[in-house]
């Protein structure tokens, strides 16, 4: 991990694009640690709507709630990454993308340099990729996707906007993934196997079958749970 302290590290950084983190808990920390070794930004600090009780988050100072996020945007911030994990409810992270859209911040995409993502795979903007996931040939990622670490998503899978597939999820080929889906740790969906909108998939769960909305499937093979 690259120190945000090392004088290497803090003379580099004059010459990168100034970037803010929208978040200050868990999932905030693993943003950090991916842009830290993509060294492509200059980490400035994390805006968020609960404070960080050390008043920093991985060295970085909390910088305020959102309304400091705005005026960080009119001082010349243009950079902005989600900090915000989704596991119980997606709206959320999706809530907090679009006001950061709204208020003209572009959103980075956070993938870490031992991802293997193919040439031809579509990433949509602020969609981040964690260590050791794979995102094969032809693969669709939406907008505001969390792809966890050593996740696998298969050739010509569509995953659509605001989904969060946990870490090492096994998701087949030639599959959709609806809009804000949650896909738990070690969950595998088997190719041409539709997952619905706001459906939810437990750890460890195999899927077999299509998914509908807003259904919650655990087990091997998964089956519905109220």
């Amino acid at each position: 991990m690259n120190s945000p302290k090392s004088q290497d590290n803090i003379s580099k950084s004059e010459k990168k694009s100034k970037i803010i983190i929208i978040g200050a808990g868990a999932h905030a920390k693993y943003i950090i640690d991916i842009l830290e070794e993509m060294n492509c930004f200059e980490i400035i600090g994390c805006c968020a709507s609960d404070p960080s009780p050390s008043g920093e988050v991985c060295g970085y100072p909390f910088l305020g709630d959102f309304k400091t996020l705005s005026e960080l945007f009119q001082t010349g911030v243009r950079l902005a990454a989600i900090g915000i994990g989704g596991w119980t409810d997606n709206h959320l992270r999706e809530k907090i993308f679009n006001m950061a859209k709204d208020m003209g911040f572009k959103l980075v995409n956070p993938i870490h340099p031992r991802a293997i993502v193919a040439s031809n795979a579509r990433i949509g903007e602020g969609s981040s990729i964690g260590a050791g996931a794979v995102v094969n040939t032809e693969a669709s990622i939406g907008k505001n996707v969390i792809i966890g670490a050593d996740a696998l998503i298969g050739h010509e899978t569509e995953i659509h906007d605001h989904v969060l597939v946990s870490g090492s999820v096994k998701v087949g080929a030639q599959l959709v993934v609806k809009k804000r889906a949650l896909l738990a740790f070690g969950a595998t969906i088997v190719s041409r196997v539709n997952i619905g909108r706001e459906a939810l998939v437990g750890a460890g769960s195999v899927v077999i079958k299509d998914v509908a909305d807003r259904t919650r499937v655990f087990g091997v093979a998964a089956t519905q749970r109220d």
